[in-house]
């Protein structure tokens, strides 16, 4: 018996050892978690940032810093914004981000700051996952402030000088250049792509741009909804297209002036003129996705 117990562990153990030499080669040249390539070096995000994703975010954070420390306080969205609307308000003010009913919907309420923050807390927990899975650093369950992985400290620990040849996983917020980009290329309601998506009736929705199942959630269509934003994710269209970059809910961008693709409060016609709005977040038509680009360090990000 205690043989056949050191085989199987020296079986799994070389297992480990491939498992983690694969992450490491391809440590820096794979589409980041969430993402779809739009060209060689450019990641988009398929979807919105969904409420499940952002607390995930806040719970780290409170349990990082403490429930009444101010980064926890910091990154609670903004949801009396739907006092705005009376035909959904106190209802969503109170259930939208929490309910599970609604996790994977796009988050609102967030600000420009709010966003910035949680995309360098994201490239860090994906650049801290790699790292974990390729064998280099040890999987810290309990992190607290004084010593949370983030990616300045990894490329500042001398210990691990070999290995800061690694790129890092930037997320950050798209251009306007890069959005136009994921609309030409991979908009999953424009109608040169849908034969990639299986034929959805609209049965529901009077109103806004359709061709048998091409629509668009703008003001037109939201109007009397059960639920005036749609969900992030499309499990009817094929993986290579990104979902709702034009309607549902605006986008901010790296320009902390401007939203892209409009949102459910915003008229058809506009929203199609494919130009950024005017940011006028926090509130409830707003939320955002990430772009992502590997990149080599050089002393700061």
């Amino acid at each position: 018996m205690p043989i056949v117990v050191f085989l199987l562990l020296g079986c799994a153990t070389q297992r480990l050892e491939k498992e983690q030499a694969e992450w490491l080669r391809a440590f820096g040249s794979q589409a980041p978690p969430g993402t779809i390539a739009l060209n060689d070096s450019l990641y988009y995000d398929r979807t919105e940032i969904t409420n499940l994703s952002w607390l995930e975010y806040e719970y780290w954070v409170m349990i990082t810093f403490g429930t009444e420390s101010p980064e926890h306080v910091a990154v609670l969205p903004d949801t009396s914004g739907w006092d705005r609307f009376p035909v959904y308000g106190e209802p969503y003010r109170s259930s939208y981000l929490r309910h599970p009913a609604y996790r994977d919907y796009p988050v609102v309420g967030v600000s420009w700051e709010q966003v910035i923050a949680y995309s360098k807390w994201r490239s860090d927990r994906v650049m801290e996952y790699g790292l974990f899975r390729a064998g280099i650093i040890p999987f810290l369950k309990h992190q607290t402030a004084k010593d949370y992985f983030c990616i300045e400290r990894f490329y500042a620990t001398d210990s691990l000088k070999a290995f800061h040849h690694l790129s890092y996983p930037s997320y950050d917020l798209p251009e306007l250049s890069e959005w136009r980009l994921a609309v030409a290329v991979s908009d999953s309601l424009a109608k040169t792509n849908l034969r990639r998506c299986r034929q959805r009736r609209w049965h529901d929705n009077p109103g806004g741009a359709k061709d048998d199942h091409f629509i668009i959630s703008s003001r037109e269509n939201s109007a009397g909804q059960v639920d005036p934003i749609a969900k992030a994710k499309a499990l009817y269209c094929e993986r290579g297209l990104i979902w709702q970059i034009r309607g549902n809910v605006a986008e901010l961008c790296e320009d902390s002036t401007l939203v892209l693709g409009g949102g459910w409060i915003d008229p058809l016609d506009s929203i199609l003129l494919d130009q950024p709005f005017p940011n006028r977040a926090p509130n409830v038509a707003t939320g955002f996705r990430n772009v992502c680009q590997w990149r080599k360090w050089d002393g700061a990000r």
